[in-house]
């Protein structure tokens, strides 16, 4: 296997980053922790000499689960305390 020389990868990498929008640099940082750390440290220079507000993800966003105790569709289907000319429960006279 051929080794890739650092300097080479570094200038391929900047020159890269150096085309793209603004957007385009968002999207690649949103996944930064998927970069090698030359690609993240090129990202972050190119970000950094356009003076962009855009920060390189490091980990992956977790997304947050819901308790499988919790029953979504528990009564929506059922109006009976429900006026029907509002959406507001009825109030017992």
């Amino acid at each position: 296997m051929e080794r890739i020389d650092p300097a080479e990868e570094w200038r391929s990498l900047r020159e890269n980053y150096a085309q793209m929008t603004e957007g385009q640099l968002q999207v690649v940082a949103d996944d930064g922790y998927d970069l090698t750390d030359a690609a993240r440290q090129a990202l972050q220079s190119e970000i950094s000499g356009r003076g962009l507000d855009i920060h390189v993800r490091e980990a992956p966003v977790r997304k947050q689960r819901m308790s499988p105790n919790v029953d979504l569709d528990s009564d929506l289907d059922s109006d009976s305390d429900l006026d029907s000319d509002s959406d507001q429960p009825t109030m017992p006279l």
